[in-house]
This record gives C-alpha cells, sequence and structure tokens, in this order.
C-alpha cells in the first residue's frame, strides 16, 4: 500500500524542518549522539590496546601455566562479570528506548509545528519520555520486547513482523494514549500498521547508505542524520496516519450512502 507521500517528499519535510534549525535539532538529540561517539571511541580504544598486548606479549592468553584453582576462579570472575553486564544491558536498554522514545514524540510535535517556529528548550525536551510518559513508556516497551522476543523465538520472520507492528507504538501513544490507555494500544498499533509494515521496512532500508557512514565515521555523522532521521520517521508516521484517516472516512461515506 502506498502513502500519502513519497519516501523522497518524506525526508525533504524533514530536511526543511532541519533548515535554519540545527541547534535545535542537534540540542534535542545530543545525549544519544555523545553516547554513540563515546561508545565507537571506546570500541576503537580497546581494538587498539588488544592489538598492542598481543603484540607486546604474545604469550599473555597462554593458558599452559594454569592451575584448575586458577581456572576455576577464572570460570567464577567471568560469571559475575556475565551477571553484571546483563543487569547494565537490560537497565541500558530501557533507559535507551525510553530516552529514543521521548525523542520521537518531541520530534513529531516539532515537525507539526510552523516551519519558522523554534523548538524551545530542546536539550530538556530530549527527555519528555521520563517527565510526561515514563510508565507507560515503560510498560510498553517491556510488554513490547516481550511479544517481539517470543515471536522471534518461533521463528525470525514473526518477530520481525511483530517489531514492525509495534513500531511506531510510542508516537501512537502520545497522540491516542488517553483514548486507548497502554494495553488496547498493542492492539491499536498493529491495526495501524496494517498494510504497512512493509512500507515501513522499506523505509528504514533506506538509510543503510547513512548507518554505513555513521559507522565509518566512528559515529561522527550521528551529528547530523540522527536528528534528521527522528524527523524523516515522524514524518513518515504522520503520512501513515493521514492515509489511515483518510481510509476512514472513505468507508464511513460508503456505509453512509449504503444506508441511504
Amino acid at each position: 500500500m502506498q502513502t500519502t507521500f513519497t519516501r523522497g517528499q518524506i525526508k525533504q519535510r524533514a530536511k526543511e524542518r532541519m533548515k535554519g534549525h540545527f541547534g535545535e535539532a542537534f540540542a534535542l538529540n545530543s545525549l544519544p549522539i555523545i553516547a554513540g561517539i563515546i561508545a565507537y571511541g571506546l570500541l576503537l580504544a580497546s581494538i587498539i590496546t588488544l592489538i598492542i598486548f598481543a603484540n607486546k606479549f604474545p604469550n599473555i592468553f597462554s593458558t599452559d601455566n594454569l592451575t584448575i584453582g586458577d581456572l576455576n576462579t577464572s570460570y567464577q570472575n567471568s560469571q559475575n562479570s556475565v551477571d553484571f553486564r546483563i543487569g547494565g544491558q537490560a537497565f541500558g536498554g530501557l533507559f535507551g528506548a525510553i530516552l529514543n522514545a521521548g525523542i520521537s514524540v518531541t520530534s513529531l510535535r516539532w515537525l507539526r509545528q510552523d516551519q519558522d517556529q523554534p523548538l524551545t528548550h530542546p536539550f530538556i525536551k530530549q527527555f519528555e519520555g521520563f517527565s510526561q510518559f515514563f510508565l507507560p513508556f515503560l510498560a510498553l516497551c517491556l510488554m513490547t520486547s516481550l511479544i517481539t522476543g517470543l515471536a522471534a523465538l518461533a521463528l525470525a520472520i514473526p518477530g520481525i513482523i511483530v517489531g514492525l507492528a509495534y513500531a511506531p507504538i510510542y508516537l501512537l501513544y502520545a497522540d491516542d494514549g488517553a483514548k486507548y490507555g497502554v494495553i488496547n494500544m498493542l492492539g491499536h498499533s498493529w491495526r495501524f500498521m496494517k498494510g504497512h509494515k512493509v512500507d515501513w521496512f522499506v523505509f528504514q532500508l533506506s538509510f543503510i547508505p547513512w548507518y554505513f557512514g555513521v559507522i565509518l565515521t566512528g559515529g561522527l555523522l550521528n551529528i547530523y542524520f540522527l536528528p534528521y532521521h527522528n524527523l524523516a520517521v515522524a514524518a513518515f508516521y504522520e503520512s501513515l496516519r493521514q492515509e489511515n484517516e483518510l481510509k476512514t472516512a472513505t468507508a464511513s461515506d460508503e456505509n453512509t450512502d449504503s444506508r441511504l
């Protein structure tokens, strides 16, 4: 099914929203941008350090002189480290999901404003997911992650389909949460994405060259790409919403005509 606007028109709308307002766009996305650059830097530093140690101390990873006690201690330490990492990753995943959801909602609201209207307090507004929607976004994150994970355990494709069905759920909650609530939002998102899952998937695939650019620049390209991508996703969601509203209005008119 085609959306109301083409992918090119949707992306152009995001670019126009950023034009002359790059400072606000960066501030709104600053925490994920900085975190990403730091993560790339730490990864690069770890790789360089590992290479240096491997070349300078070639026997450092040898297990020839290890005793059974050393191996047991190493195993216990590794288990403790794994448990700590899993807990840290779970917390980080929840924090990142709610942070990004808040940024997406603010991007959508900003996109709907007049072109010459600036975004006020952009740095603070990236935390909208915590200040305005924390409990519902936390519940939505946990529920959708569980459902998507269970679907992925069955087969990869069902997991992808479910993930696409819930892709706009935070934006939908910001628009319709008062009407549907948290639990009913799952079904609402599924109905909203009916006939649009492939559209959303292809739209995300169109950013692959940007993702390669982010990797090649060690995350520096995210300074521009991340605000642009969030606004583009918001514009795509807006296009789907208009498409669904048009379908609903058409169906209502047809029902009225049939009763007459």
